[in-house]
């Protein structure tokens, strides 16, 4: 039913790892999170590149389609940015207590 909230307890498998790259050298660690960057840069190509495609009309179930791939390209585009600045981040020598850039969500 659409008036119950889904579950978002899914797991993304790729946050899961990043909690495991303290076990690996720092070079090793922002590999890994290049290659991240790198997917998410692919992702968010690839929903440009059907967005750019799509006859969008102004029905309703295009309108609602537009809406999910823009989540999908907001979510790709956050994903980069995060893998590159962490990336940097490691890169950079910063430790936990002094790791730049928090966020806060606007309300």
């Amino acid at each position: 039913s659409l008036g119950r909230g889904p579950d978002r307890s899914n797991r993304n498998e790729a946050m899961l790892r990043v909690f495991f790259l303290w076990t690996l050298n720092t070079q090793e660690a922002v590999t890994v999170l290049e290659r991240e960057a790198d997917a998410y840069r692919e992702s968010h190509a690839a929903l440009e590149a059907l967005d750019g495609v799509i006859p969008w009309d102004a029905s309703g179930s295009d309108r609602m389609g537009r809406i999910a791939l823009e989540q999908g390209l907001r979510w790709s585009a956050m994903m980069c940015d995060w893998a590159t600045w962490a990336a940097d981040e490691l890169r950079a020598g910063h430790n936990a207590p002094s790791l730049s850039g928090r966020r806060t969500v606007k309300g």
